[in-house]
């Protein structure tokens, strides 16, 4: 036979190698990464004993033909000369053949319908479609590598991105390699550039690594607070921000305000001392500020005389009373001054008090009234008395007791509802409960577990997992039940029980697994065939197979004393006179 042209079996070749670089096109068009160049690839596919060059991207060679954009792409009617295995030289037309097909010994061999046919001056028109703006988000030049050279990634690609000279595609940018080819810009990303914040690495508690223009980048953390005389800081161990108060400033107010300049309207006496105290107007050195006025140390209160005066070591922004003085009722007293209203009880005692009347001498002075040493308080007889080498201006608590929420307890009674977390103890307090933190206690509910007193004087335990009111409260330990076991709630214990559920399984012959059931009785569990079952319709005998069957009860048991029963089929038609008969055996028959 002889031997099919040559041209033709070049051209099926040529053919195959486009159909491969149209599948590389596509597939470098999904990739992120570029070339080992830092941008584009190049494909090289060898038909015969010659190379034909197919460059996709950054090309490292010029096209000999075509117009600029096209690859590879020979005058009209121009053939690509190739070799076959024996060294005869042919060449192929750049025009294909969909049914064109060759195999070594000269047979066709169908290429199949998935293979892509185009001519090499073809350019695919949607291989590249939505590539753009790899790196840089709605710039059009910003082109996926792979796929510069197509200039279909964006709208207007051909337009926005036409170039004369390199430096017409400098787009700023130090994460792409920039150039002009073929009037045509190629800002291609580079290598080690980032996309989104999620590509960069780096950053502390006080930094954060993010990524701008394509490059990573760590910004510090913001922490300023707005205030122009505070230092602001981050600690890089706990990444807390701090702000630090400048030393010759006050921050009063949320103002930052000069040190030693005066408070408005004091005539400079109340000043921003910020080693007195910086958040606050303080006065001045020796002198006090009382009611909007200044006054020297030592100065004395117009209203109460000699009885008060300006002491700056004691308050600044209120009267002092002197030494040796009783200021009642807005009179002023000496020691030892009887009281106008109760001259028999009440005198002027500054060791005890010097706003209150204190009573003589084995007597207290309780509201305008004389009670002797050891009298009761009429309102707390049993916890409450008169001592005045302890207080002889108030009814002093007696020992054993405390006098909380105007009533007397006892030592050791607790507050009602407390549940024992507050309670009268004299030694810590004799006016107020004393809070048991951390001590044992009963909150009255049964289904709590160590109950401790809380620093609010409450008592409170933990749930226990185990206990109940309601089936529903016994979830933590359902989740520990096995299959055919359910969580319930034992009404007259209050804890949760696990019980198995009737009928449940989930294996053996007898079980429906999907279901968690037993299969009913005489359902069949087994292929032994142990014998027939007969029975009578009409004058026909039918028998079915017996095979072992559930009895209902349990997973595995399968017994033939519960047979289940195959399909009926005919086993003999009885012609008259006999007629259809079942034996004492069970055994069917025409008699």
């Amino acid at each position: 036979m002889a031997p099919r042209p040559r041209r033709r079996r070049a051209r099926h070749l040529l053919r195959v190698a486009v159909a491969c670089v149209a599948a590389c096109v596509a597939t470098a068009c999904g990739d992120d990464e570029a070339g080992p160049d830092g941008g584009g690839f190049s494909t090289d596919i060898q038909v015969g004993s010659d190379d034909v060059a197919f460059t996709f991207g950054q090309d490292t060679t010029t096209p000999a033909t075509g117009d600029a954009g096209q690859i590879g792409e020979p005058p009209m009617g121009d053939s690509v000369d190739t070799a076959d295995p024996d060294g005869v030289a042919t060449d192929a037309s750049t025009a294909t053949d969909s049914n064109s097909t060759s195999d070594a010994q000269g047979g066709d061999a169908n290429v199949g319908p998935e293979t892509v046919q185009a001519d090499i001056g073809d350019q695919p028109t949607t291989t590249c479609a939505g590539s753009c703006g790899v790196f840089l988000e709605g710039n059009p030049c910003h082109c996926h590598h792979g796929c510069v050279q197509e200039g279909n990634c964006c709208a207007g690609f051909q337009l926005d991105c036409a170039c004369q000279k390199a430096n017409d595609c400098d787009d700023g940018s130090a994460c792409t390699q920039d150039s002009c080819f073929n009037n045509l810009c190629k800002q291609i990303p580079s290598l080690g550039c980032c996309k989104t914040a999620a590509d960069c690495t780096g950053g502390d508690e006080c930094s954060v690594a993010t990524c701008e223009q394509g490059a990573c980048a760590l910004l510090p953390k913001d922490c300023s607070d707005g205030v122009a005389c505070t230092l602001d800081v981050c600690d890089s161990g706990t990444g807390e921000c701090g702000h630090k108060l400048d030393a010759t400033t006050c921050l009063i107010e949320g103002a930052c305000i000069k040190a030693g300049t005066g408070q408005p309207g004091t005539d400079s006496c109340v000043l921003c001392q910020p080693d007195v105290d910086a958040l606050g107007w303080t006065a001045k050195a020796d002198h006090c500020f009382i009611d909007g006025l200044c006054y020297a140390k030592d100065a004395n209160d117009p209203a109460a005389k000699s009885c008060t005066v300006c002491d700056p070591a004691k308050s600044a922004s209120a009267w002092s009373l002197q030494i040796g003085t009783c200021y009642v009722d807005g009179g002023c007293y000496l020691d030892g001054s009887t009281d106008p209203a109760n001259p028999e009880c009440g005198v002027c005692a500054p060791s005890k008090s010097q706003t209150a009347w204190s009573g003589k001498a084995n007597t207290c002075a309780v509201g305008g009234v004389c009670y002797g040493a050891g009298e009761a308080d009429p309102l707390a007889q049993d916890c409450r008395a008169c001592q005045p080498d302890v207080d002889a201006t108030a009814f002093t608590v007696t020992d054993g007791w405390c006098w909380v929420d105007g009533l007397c307890k006892k030592a050791g009674e607790d507050q009602s509802g407390s549940g024992g977390c507050a309670i009268c103890d004299p030694k810590t307090s004799t006016g107020a409960w004393t809070v048991e933190t951390g001590a044992a206690c009963d909150d009255g509910i049964s289904c709590t577990l160590g109950d401790k007193c809380g620093a609010d004087a409450t008592c409170k335990g933990k749930l226990d997992p185990l206990c109940c009111q309601i089936t529903a409260d016994c979830k933590n330990l359902q989740e520990k039940a096995e299959p055919c076991e359910k969580a319930v709630c034992n009404g007259q214990s209050g804890q949760c029980e696990l019980q198995t559920i009737e009928g449940c399984c989930v294996q053996g012959a007898c079980c429906n697994v999907p279901l968690q059931t037993l299969q009913p009785m005489g359902t069949k569990c087994a292929d032994i065939n142990f014998g027939n079952a007969y029975q009578c319709d009409g004058n026909n005998v039918l028998k079915a197979k017996k095979y072992p069957g559930c009895t209902g009860a349990h997973y595995s048991k399968c017994l033939t004393d519960t047979p289940a029963l195959g399909a009926w089929e005919l086993a003999k038609a009885c012609q008259a006179p006999q007629v259809c008969v079942i034996d004492g055996d069970g055994i069917g028959a025409c008699k």
